[in-house]
């Protein structure tokens, strides 16, 4: 506490008006900090509620080993600004607002890097999929629900697609194709935290234990403002089911994606598509045996303080689902208009409006909602 207590007070008392602070710069190593406070009000699901905006503070240290190499190491915590919410938000990065603790490890690694043989780290990092699922991942209310990123209800850190646990990352450039390739040494399960519901359903899995995972992903950037990249991610799990017993699983997702442009730089475009198997479970924490998934992301900041964007999201339960679970569909669909006016470089207002056309059967359908969402971000 006395650690965070010391960097945010450097926080306040900086003038810079850049977005990362150089808090140490001498003898070679580097300090730096980054990250956002941010709280929203939302109106969804009957409810009006104040949520954290998965408020965060990153350092990144950096230290020079000569020859070219340089040693790094980054630390990310979430700030919980505003404690546990009852909204149940389904889908996409929503891990923080499930939690009463203060803070919350985001990632914690540390590596090597140079700049022809590339860079290595072991930690908790964004997963090697995440640079394929990044590109659509920008909405500020709602978003990232259809990628395969935030899988089993958290942040994709046992699967590896999201903020993976005890990563081993290796990535490398040549020219303007890009690489990187991950490994998870790991024994680490987590509870799925479903949302609340009267019934029990069968097939409902409490808890995932995963060993070791791998995932991969190619890029290339062409024309400047084009990129395209494939990925993919695998692992096998083992599921406790609530009504007893267990099942073992092989989770696999592949993804191809394509953007244009620079994000609050003019026009941006971002599209991607995933396939996956016993990679998702729908808000009842059943296993999809089959699902695919579409995720769509436009902006256009032009020379003014406003950018208006809009995003689509689809995720469907393909295959068996209806077979294993009584004729149950499930399809999460929504459109999000936002936009936001940036009041200065560092701080931001915006507004998200959700339009829900989901088709998902039973009591899990309430999760899926029209919404509106009101907010401050202070960056630094």
């Amino acid at each position: 506490m006395k650690f965070l207590i010391a960097f945010v007070l450097a926080l306040l008392l900086s003038a810079t008006a850049y977005a990362e602070i150089t808090l140490h710069d001498a003898n070679d190593n580097i300090v730096r900090m980054k990250g956002w406070f941010d709280i929203r009000a939302v109106h969804t699901q009957d409810q009006t509620e104040l949520v954290d905006g998965v408020s965060r503070l990153n350092l990144n240290f950096a230290r020079d080993m000569g020859d070219g190499w340089e040693a790094i190491a980054t630390y990310e915590t979430g700030i919980n600004m505003v404690g546990r919410t009852s909204i149940a938000f389904a889908g996409g990065d929503t891990f923080q607002t499930r939690r009463t603790d203060l803070l919350n490890l985001r990632l914690g690694y540390l590596g090597v890097k140079h700049a022809r043989w590339g860079q290595l780290t072991l930690g908790k990092q964004w997963g090697a999929y995440y640079d394929l699922a990044g590109i659509t991942d920008w909405g500020r209310t709602w978003g990232g629900a259809a990628s395969g990123v935030y899988n089993f209800n958290g942040d994709g850190g046992l699967s590896g697609t999201g903020r993976a646990e005890q990563a081993i990352q290796y990535r490398n450039q040549w020219g303007n194709v890009s690489l990187a390739l991950q490994t998870q040494q790991q024994t680490s399960s987590d509870e799925i935290d479903e949302f609340d519901l009267p019934t029990t359903p069968a097939g409902r899995i409490t808890e995932v234990k995963y060993d070791s995972t791998e995932g991969a992903t190619l890029s290339y950037k062409f024309l400047e403002d084009h990129f395209v990249a494939v990925a993919f991610n695998r692992g096998t799990f083992v599921g406790t089911l609530e009504i007893g017993g267990s099942i073992e699983r092989d989770d696999r997702i592949a993804a191809i994606g394509y953007a244009y442009g620079e994000y609050a730089d003019g026009i941006y475009f971002a599209a991607m598509y995933a396939d996956a198997d016993f990679h998702e479970v729908d808000n009842l924490g059943r296993l999809m045996p089959e699902s695919t998934g579409i995720e769509v992301f436009a902006s256009y900041r032009g020379n003014s303080r406003f950018m208006p964007y809009i995003l689509y999201n689809s995720l469907e339960a393909k295959g068996r689902y209806a077979d294993l679970y009584a004729g149950d569909e499930f399809h999460r669909q929504f459109f999000a208009l936002g936009a936001i006016y940036w009041w200065g470089e560092q701080t931001s207002l915006y507004l998200d409006i959700r339009i829900d056309s989901s088709s998902i059967s039973g009591p899990q359908s309430q999760f899926e909602d029209d919404g509106v969402g009101l907010g401050m971000r202070y960056s630094f």
